[in-house]
């Protein structure tokens, strides 16, 4: 006789803070979309280095006060009950006013994902699903195997693959060029 499926718990973003807060490493980082619990192991070596030099990057590209570019760990909720933790976005101040908490963060000019093998089903569809959905300028994937970066922006069906130059826009007036095939010797390369 065929037995009930029990239903999958549906966790809430303050039993990941909890989970988060209870951890005496800064790993595995816990996050909820949906209800869905996410669980990230450490990063490799390398994901770290991608993330640092890319923060950088950006950082120097953007260069105004105005806007905001810092890494994760951190605890963003564009939806009830979710908390996440990109690796690095971007966000502007609010009323001319830096953000103090992080409750403060409604809106995401920019988020990007470098890919981990344990986290790449995750990063390429339940991020990218939520972060578009909740209006996030650009949504980046840098895969470090491919050495491409997948953007995705509002309304696309598809990514754009990017292996040479990334030419966009933040808030429509501060351009960034990045030269994609540069990061990825810098970042790859011995």
């Amino acid at each position: 006789m065929a037995m009930p499926a029990q239903p999958a718990k549906r966790w809430t973003a303050d039993e990941a803070r909890r989970l988060n807060e209870a951890n005496a490493l800064p790993w595995p980082r816990y996050e909820v979309i949906d209800g869905e619990l996410l669980v990230s192991p450490a990063p490799r070596l390398l994901h770290q280095r991608a993330v640092a030099e890319l923060l950088v990057v950006l950082k120097q590209l953007i260069g105004r006060p105005e806007i905001e570019v810092l890494p994760g760990p951190a605890d963003i909720g564009l939806e009830p009950d979710s908390t996440l933790s990109p690796d690095i976005f971007v966000f502007p101040q609010i009323e001319g006013r830096r953000v103090r908490h992080w409750t403060d963060v409604t809106s995401l000019l920019l988020v990007v994902e470098v890919l981990s093998p344990s986290t790449a089903r995750t990063d390429r569809v339940k991020k990218r699903d939520y972060f578009l959905r909740n209006d996030v300028g650009e949504y980046w994937i840098v895969d470090l195997d491919a050495r491409v970066v997948e953007r995705w922006k509002q309304g696309d069906t598809r990514p754009q693959i990017v292996s040479d130059e990334l030419r966009t826009r933040i808030r429509d007036d501060t351009a960034i060029v990045i030269d994609i095939e540069g990061f990825f010797t810098r970042v790859c390369d011995e």
